[in-house]
This record gives C-alpha cells, sequence and structure tokens, in this order.
C-alpha cells in the first residue's frame, strides 16, 4: 500500500475543466490500494466546467473550497463519493447546470455543513416538456439550515431545520402519462 499524505494544498486561480466520457467498453476495476490523506486543500478563485462529450453540463465561476482532512483509500474507492472529509465549505458565483430538459443558474451559492444559501436563481426549461415534469421560475433567496447531512451505505441523509423562500416566481409543467 502506497501512501501519500499532504498538510496542505492550495490553488488559485485554476481553471479546471472535466471531461465525462461514456467508456467504450467495461474494463475490469483495478483495487485501489493506496491511502491518500490530504489535511487541508483550498481552493481560491477557481473557474469550473463539467463537459458530456462537447455539451456543458455544469460551470461556476469565482469558487472558494476549504476541505478539511480529506481521505481516499480503499474502503472509500468503491463508494459513490469515494472519498471522505471532516469539514466542506464551497462558495461560487454564475452557478449553472444543464441538463437535456432543465436548466439551472444561480447567482450566487455557498454551502457549509449547516447552511446553503442561493441567491439569484432561475430555472429554465429545456427541451421536451412532454415527458418530464419541468419548470420556469425564479428565487431571489433560498436559505436553509441544516441539522445533519452525511452519507450512510451511498445514501444523502440530511436533517433539515428550515427552509426560506423569498421571491418565488414561476410555473411546474407536469409530464403527460401516455
Amino acid at each position: 500500500v502506497d501512501k501519500i499524505s499532504i498538510s496542505t494544498l492550495e490553488m488559485v486561480q485554476p481553471d479546471i475543466k472535466m471531461y465525462i466520457f461514456e467508456p467504450l467498453q467495461k474494463k475490469k476495476d483495478k483495487p485501489f490500494n493506496n491511502n491518500i490523506i490530504l489535511e487541508n486543500l483550498k481552493i481560491t478563485n477557481a473557474n469550473f466546467k463539467v463537459l458530456k462529450g462537447q455539451n456543458k453540463i455544469f460551470s461556476s465561476e469565482n469558487m472558494q473550497v476549504a476541505v478539511s482532512e480529506l481521505v481516499m483509500n480503499k474502503a472509500t474507492s468503491n463508494k459513490k463519493i469515494p472519498f471522505t472529509y471532516k469539514d466542506l465549505t464551497v462558495s461560487g458565483r454564475k452557478v449553472e447546470s444543464f441538463s437535456d430538459h432543465q436548466n439551472f443558474k444561480i447567482n450566487n451559492a455557498k454551502i457549509t455543513p449547516t447552511s446553503v444559501q442561493l441567491n439569484n436563481i432561475l430555472v429554465e426549461k429545456n427541451g421536451d416538456f412532454n415527458t418530464k415534469t419541468s419548470m420556469n421560475g425564479s428565487i431571489k433567496n433560498l436559505d436553509i439550515k441544516i441539522n445533519e447531512w452525511n452519507f450512510d451505505d451511498e445514501k444523502l441523509k440530511l436533517e433539515v431545520e428550515n427552509v426560506l423562500i423569498n421571491g418565488l416566481n414561476g410555473e411546474l409543467t407536469l409530464a403527460k402519462n401516455n
């Protein structure tokens, strides 16, 4: 087992681009036998894009990320989220998510273990409205206070204390049953 331990890793103004492709054929999974420990990760003023083929499915600007006690090892590597961490804080501007039927745009976002704050959210229909439920609308502010947030057996366990929605305006189109 190889062990990699880093006390602090800091990246300033990185442009991060991730590509997602469907594999041509399924490869046999090799076991992950490394033990990676990163005590502190800090990313400042990052631009981030995720592309599936040539289509942008996620992007954000001015991302600030702080993660403490990030661990990836043989036990974590087979999970949907292949690492564990003690604390995580993420914030950014112009956060956008695109799919075949729905686009989300968030002007400002901040996520901590105890709260989610989203400002100026725009949700737009995209594509076929008859086969999938979709929404057009906007929210001025969305604040969520979180009591507990973790992953149990690869499923998100989220206990929310309260949700405050300010300036909700929109319409919901339900999928038509054939």
